[in-house]
């Protein structure tokens, strides 16, 4: 059965595991992914856990580049394909004797992916890196008290998240190159693939709005105990729940606990500010979560609408009844590791989706006596966008109509990624609705109550403009950047039409509604698509369309907790009481559900039919934990590490003077020399306690309070440089301030401005992946900025009939009370 990508082709010239991811994504939806590996193999392969869930679905065969005979089979091998992945310290053109130009000459259309950390271009071009310093030099390192040094995110996930950034960046070059003829060198450099997910454009922009100060040093909320209402990890009777309450669901909390002394202290005016206020819910709310199991408070909390989750531990989640009832995991009978658990889908397509053909391959295995595997060859032509040719000076998708239903971080990364891409993106927002969680919890704040950092993100009002605040917070302004937007409220009749004609001459709808709520407003996938059979319904989820999960609610962190991740976060041997809040779940559905929608365009350049995608948020997480599920089958518990590596030693973050801080990875003994050369000298390059990986393992902590001592008197960037220079991986961690006067990130352009009408025009975070035409020309709109020419240009109104549509109240630039009054 022909699948979304079954006539790409696929060259994975690198090994490791952001190449490897990358070409995991590919292979899933049909395209041919050839493994090239030298003749040791990939190093990946040391790691059969991670080899079985990456390899799935791909063909291998060896080629040893150090021999000219091999380096031409290579140049053979690239001549036709798509797509080749490489990789800066696991594969690049160069370790295969390979030059971008000379292939580009003879092959115009050929698009090649390099993933690296620091980028191809810029004074840190080359240098060394691990997912530590790629994290640590993004800023994203995940706030963990004061008492802790900050932390990375878990196992692989980061990586897999540059690997699938990276994946969507090549498949946007391959469709424009379909189109045009012209491939692309497509570059994406870890920090920025990190950096610029929600997390750290809303800090970025933040940054900008405020001047360029920086915010007071937020304390911890690692426990939950640093803020009035409840954030974070909170203990019940046999584990933890994870919890995240904005002011909207205090009546729910209220509800589930149940508590008169809680109601009387919430019903006072000054509640948020009120010093017992906090005292009266701790004294509530801690028994009714003590007297109660995780599913049984999440049960109660979820019937309610509060976002409360249970923390599950890695072997909770392979025997959880929702991802079986969802046929999610899948048997494989790998060649190395034997019969295993797997996970599955992606995401869903009601057409041409994810199948597992293969599991992950032993080395060599297609390359039968000595001659090259048929590689597919990609076929010319094709437009994903209806009607408009593809230019050279085009970004991909121009030409392709998205009306956007998100909200939060999640599914609004989707779609301003799709607009980085070319598409038109319009958000469709009703006035009547104001959204509470991306545009500062209330139209116009009157006090900070929670979430301080959160709260202090709204830009200056513009001179001579109505003051909106809502148009102003950096949260929503961040992600919508690219965007237009429209007052629409498809509930009533009226509008409900103009909606249905707005699809008719649209490609995409999208949206990440909890359930049932699109349905609730009256918006179903059949009459969308009789309506537009050429029309992609995309649906994100956080859990699924059907299971147990699949009604539950909750930000970003409920679902961390729920799938796994959050057991696994936190410093090295900490408890789960201690796990920071992250947000990762947010950030990872941007490149997964943009990719999946690239794909079902790129299906309907050949079938001419629209279909239904389904992207599980909590799924696609779960695969970036693939090798910790797989592990845990094979014996080999999840460890919360903190900032150490099973592999690499020592591997950490060190002080700094003025509160900075430097990471470090020694990766194998070379490394190990370098870096004992320069903390100790002489003795300590010599002394046997630390001559291999596994006694460094063993003796790490003394190694720590070594290099934390050498560190603790140097600038961070004489720490970086001088390590870099000696070929250690290193990077200070950037705050804000550092990350604007950084001169590789000035070097790469990375910091462009933008205007947005009613905040004036700032600096924002750029691409996360480069190479080819991107669109970028304007900041977030301002709610309805764009009605005119939604009404008037795209759906034929008349100027009578917009003027009634004003008058009626459908098309406004305010949100508005049941009265219909400006709020």
């Amino acid at each position: 059965m022909r699948q979304l990508l079954s006539d790409v082709s696929v060259l994975e010239l690198a090994g490791g595991v952001t190449a490897g991811y990358c070409g995991k994504v590919f292979a899933g939806l049909g395209a041919d992914v050839v493994k090239v590996e030298p003749p040791g193999g990939d190093p990946l392969r040391t790691r059969p856990g991670a080899f079985a869930h990456l390899g799935l679905n791909k063909r291998s065969l060896v080629v040893d580049p150090g021999r000219e005979e091999g380096r031409a089979r290579v140049r053979r091998l690239t001549r036709g394909v798509d797509l080749v992945v490489t990789a800066e310290g696991e594969g690049t053109l160069e370790d295969w004797g390979l030059d971008w130009d000379d292939l580009h000459r003879s092959d115009p259309g050929l698009v090649v992916v390099h993933i690296s950390g620091f980028g191809r271009r810029g004074p840190y071009a080359g240098y060394a890196w691990t997912d530590l310093v790629a994290q640590t030099f993004a800023g994203t390192l995940v706030n963990a008290g004061p008492t802790h040094a900050p932390v990375k995110l878990p196992a692989d996930a980061q990586l897999c998240a540059v690997g699938h950034t990276a994946a969507l960046g090549a498949l946007g070059a391959i469709l424009r190159a379909r189109a045009c003829g012209e491939g692309a060198l497509v570059e994406c450099a870890a920090y920025e693939a990190i950096g610029g997910a929600p997390h750290g454009a809303l800090k970025h922009l933040g940054f900008e709005y405020r001047g360029r100060t920086m915010p007071p040093r937020a304390a911890s909320v690692a426990a939950g105990t640093g803020t009035l209402l409840p954030l974070g990890i909170f203990p019940c009777a046999d584990g933890y729940v994870s919890m995240m309450t904005i002011p909207p669901q205090v009546p729910r909390l209220l509800d589930v606990i149940d508590d008169e002394a809680l109601r009387a202290a919430f019903d006072r005016p000054d509640a948020y500010v009120h010093p017992e206020t906090k005292e009266v819910l701790d004294a509530a709310m801690y028994p009714w979560l003590l007297s109660r199991t995780r599913a049984e408070v999440m049960a109660a909390a979820q019937a309610a609408g509060w976002p409360v989750t249970s923390v599950n531990r890695p072997e909770e989640v392979l025997e959880a009844d929702h991802l079986h009832q969802r046929g999610f995991w899948c048997a494989v009978q790998d060649p190395v590791v034997g019969p295993v658990l797997v996970p599955g889908p992606l995401s869903r397509h009601s057409e041409g989706g994810w199948q597992l053909q293969r599991a992950a391959p032993t080395l060599g295995a297609d390359d039968p006596a000595g001659e090259p595997p048929p590689v597919r060859r990609r076929p010319r032509g094709g437009c994903v966008a209806r009607g408009e040719a593809g230019g050279t000076d085009h970004p991909p998708l121009r030409g392709v109509r998205v009306l956007d239903l998100t909200t939060v971080w999640s599914g609004p990364f989707v779609t301003l990624l799709l607009a980085d891409l070319g598409a038109e993106v319009i958000r469709l927002e009703s006035p009547w609705v104001f959204p509470p969680s991306a545009k500062g919890f209330e139209p116009r704040p009157r006090t900070k109550m929670i979430l301080g950092g959160i709260m202090d993100t709204y830009g200056p009002p513009v001179e001579g403009h109505p003051d909106r605040p809502y148009n102003r917070h950096a949260m929503n302004n961040s992600v919508a950047r690219g965007k237009l937007s429209c007052s629409l409220d498809p509930r009533t009749p009226r509008a409900r039409e103009l909606f249905l004609r707005l699809v008719e001459k649209s490609d995409v709808v999208i949206e990440n509604l909890k359930l049932p709520t699109i349905h609730q407003m009256g918006i179903f996938e059949s009459e969308l698509m009789h309506r537009n059979p050429g029309l992609l319904m995309v649906r994100l989820p956080p859990a699924g369309l059907a299971g147990d999960w699949a009604g539950c609610t909750g930000f970003g962190a409920q679902f961390d907790a729920l799938s796994g991740l959050s057991a696994l976060v936190g410093p090295y041997g900490s408890e789960i009481a201690e796990t920071p809040s992250t947000f990762h779940m947010d950030t990872v559905t941007g490149p997964a559900g943009a990719f999946a929608v690239l794909a079902a365009l790129h299906y309907r350049a050949v079938s001419g039919r629209g279909q239904l995608v389904e992207v599980s948020q909590t799924e696609n997480l779960l695969h970036q934990l693939g090798d910790v599920f797989v592990d845990s089958q094979l014996g080999i518990p999840a460890e919360r590490l903190g900032n150490r590596d099973r592999r690499y030693a020592p591997q950490g973050l060190y002080p700094c003077p003025d509160q900075r801080w430097v990471a470090l990875s020694v990766r194998d003994d070379r490394e190990w020399a370098e870096l004992a050369r320069l903390v100790g000298g002489p003795p300590l390059a010599a002394d046997g306690r630390f001559a291999t990986a596994a006694s460094r393992h063993a003796h790490h902590d003394e190694l720590d309070r070594l290099i934390a001592a050498w560190t603790s008197e140097r600038d961070c960037y004489d720490v970086f440089h001088t390590l870099q220079s000696a070929g250690v991986p290193a990077a200070p961690w950037l705050d804000e301030s550092m990350l604007v006067d950084d001169p590789h990130v000035k070097a790469r352009g990375w910091l462009r401005p933008l205007a947005s009408r009613d905040v004036g025009t700032h600096d924002h975070l750029g691409p996360v992946f480069h190479g080819y035409p991107l669109a970028w020309d304007r900041g977030a709109p301002v709610l309805g900025e764009h009605n005119e020419y939604v009404f008037k240009e795209i759906l034929g109104l008349g100027d009578d009939e917009y003027r009634q549509l004003v008058a009626d109240r459908v098309a406004v630039e305010d949100y508005l009370d049941p009265g219909g009054n400006p709020l």
